[in-house]
């Protein structure tokens, strides 16, 4: 590990310095736009172009048209994805279609528990047994819809089949809007009267406890 760049600097010598000390001919940049000050960053990464280093970019949160982003991926030789569908959203932010590469995430296979376990995971979780659960997972950000989700558990107990819903995560602290939309959320399940039937956990969830409830979730709405 070389440490020779600092989160919110425009300096970047020194880790051209590191990566032309280093003989780098291929670098793979983990890719969060946020954190790279433009133009400078692009700059940078076009003189690695010009030495010779091939910039693979590896991009992860692609929802819309971002300039940020379309300054990185036209400085990158290749990039990276993880579905089809972010594929295409890269190539509109200007990656090289045929040098643009769906690269599945890694999951751990977890076995399915059955009923008996499941209701004492639920009773350890302290959940009722009776229920369904519906659960919304990640950072608790508004593009990601979870209102919709609340709407969706008010409307199956007003209509007769008793449900709750399950927040699990937190506010994330690189984005402003975070905050005021999960306390936005939060007055929406009290303005729906099912405050009592949904469970915000309001924080960050480790993975372990994301299979907890991931395996006593009937279903889980990811509605982006």
């Amino acid at each position: 590990v070389v440490r020779c760049w600092n989160r919110n600097s425009a300096d970047y010598s020194r880790a051209y310095e590191a990566i032309r000390n280093n003989n780098v001919r291929l670098l793979h940049l983990n890719c969060q736009t946020a954190f790279f000050v433009q133009p400078a960053f692009s700059e940078f990464l076009d003189q690695l172009s010009r030495d010779g280093v091939k910039v693979v970019s590896e991009v992860h949160s692609l929802f819309t048209l971002d300039t940020k982003l379309q300054a990185i991926l036209s400085s990158s030789y290749a990039a990276l994805v993880h579905n089809p569908e972010s594929r295409l959203e890269a190539i509109a932010n200007g990656a090289p279609a045929e040098r643009t590469f769906v690269l599945p995430h890694g999951v751990n296979l977890q076995p399915i528990l059955n009923d008996m376990e499941k209701d004492a995971l639920r009773q350890q979780l302290g959940l009722p047994a009776d229920q369904a659960v519906i659960s919304s997972f990640g950072f608790v950000q508004g593009h990601k819809g979870i209102e919709g989700m609340i709407e969706g558990v008010a409307y199956l107990n007003q209509n007769g089949q008793p449900a709750i819903g399950i927040i699990a995560g937190g506010v994330n602290p690189s984005d402003p809007g975070s905050r005021p939309y999960m306390e936005a959320i939060k007055q929406f399940a009290s303005d729906c009267g099912i405050a009592h039937k949904i469970l915000f956990l309001d924080r960050f969830i480790s993975d372990e406890e994301i299979t907890q409830y991931l395996s006593v979730t009937d279903v889980a709405v990811l509605n982006y």
